[in-house]
């Protein structure tokens, strides 16, 4: 998987859809994946049954 910095949700998010903030979704114990999005500047917000929602305000 490559990721990019983040400037932008991504050019076609915001310019076509009107996307203005980004919302991820994490297993739990996918300890990988939620310290790679806590590196791109997502915060966790809500924790449900079996995963761990982020989010990335615009």
């Amino acid at each position: 998987m490559t990721c990019r910095p983040r400037s932008a949700p991504s050019p076609f998010a915001e310019d076509v859809l009107g996307a203005t903030d980004v919302y991820a979704g994490v297993g739990h114990g996918n300890v990988r994946s939620a310290a790679l999005l806590a590196r791109l500047g997502l915060t966790p917000v809500a924790r449900f049954e079996s995963y761990t929602r982020f989010h990335l305000p615009r």
